[in-house]
C-alpha cells in the first residue's frame, strides 16, 4: 500500500529546513539518543496503553510496536533521510495501520517520544525531530 510519502519527499525536506547541517546534527545526536530509546518507548507505550480505544492493541502488540518505532528512529537519526528512511516511514505506517493504530495515535506517541528523548539528552536544544 502506498501512502504517497515518497511523492514530494525532497520538497518536504527543504520545506522543513532539513539541510546537510541538520542531517549532521541528527547523526551526532543518535549516539546520545540511542541509549534512551528503550526507556522513552516504554514510557510512551505505557501511557498509550491507558487510552481505552487502543489499550488492547498496545498490550497485545507492544513488542512489535516498540521494534517498529526503534527501527524508525534509528533510520531517522542516521541523518541520511534517504530511501532507508522513506522505507522505514512507509513500513511503520503500514504495519501500525494494520494493527489498528491511526495516525493520530502515531503522532501522539511521536510527540511523547521526542519529549522524553529531548529531556534525557544533553543536546536536547538541537534535537528537534520532525517526521517529514
Amino acid at each position: 500500500m502506498e501512502f504517497g510519502f515518497r511523492e514530494g519527499f525532497e520538497a518536504r525536506k527543504s520545506h522543513f529546513g532539513i539541510d546537510a547541517r541538520t542531517r549532521e546534527v541528527m547523526r551526532q545526536a543518535w549516539p546520545i539518543v540511542a541509549p534512551a530509546i528503550d526507556t522513552a518507548l516504554e514510557e510512551v507505550l505505557t501511557a498509550a496503553a491507558k487510552l481505552p480505544h487502543i489499550a488492547a492493541i498496545i498490550t497485545d502488540k507492544r513488542a512489535l510496536i516498540k521494534q517498529l518505532e526503534a527501527a524508525h528512529f534509528e533510520a531517522l537519526l542516521s541523518g541520511d533521510l534517504d530511501s532507508r528512511y522513506a522505507e522505514s516511514c512507509q513500513r511503520t505506517v503500514t504495519q501500525e495501520a494494520a494493527l489498528g493504530l491511526a495516525q493520530l495515535e502515531q503522532l501522539d506517541r511521536f510527540v511523547h517520544q521526542t519529549r522524553a528523548r529531548a529531556e534525557a539528552s544533553p543536546v536536547h536544544e538541537h534535537a528537534l525531530i520532525v517526521r517529514v
